[in-house]
């Protein structure tokens, strides 16, 4: 599974982009790196000329992670309400 994947389906955290970037650098694979992590052009173009921020609102925004209760019970990594790491 690519990194766009992985992350909308709730498996990984956002800053585990850098891993795959990190691994594509380090890999002979063919793809481009927007290939390798499985993003749209449009998902590409926020990523570059904006922020890696900017890129995880467009991806939470199309993978409906936007609400707060529903990131805390399907994305157990993230931090919960009382900011402590959730189990």
């Amino acid at each position: 599974m690519t990194f766009r994947e992985r992350y909308l389906a709730g498996e990984i955290p956002f800053e585990k982009i850098d891993d795959y970037v990190e691994e594509w650098n380090n890999s002979e694979d063919m793809r481009t790196l927007r290939e390798y992590l499985g993003l749209t052009a449009e998902e590409e173009d926020v990523w570059i000329d904006d922020s890696d921020e900017a890129l995880m609102e467009l991806l939470e925004k199309k993978g409906g992670r936007g609400n707060d209760f529903f990131n805390y019970r399907r994305f157990p990594y993230r931090q919960n309400p009382a900011g402590t790491e959730a189990s």
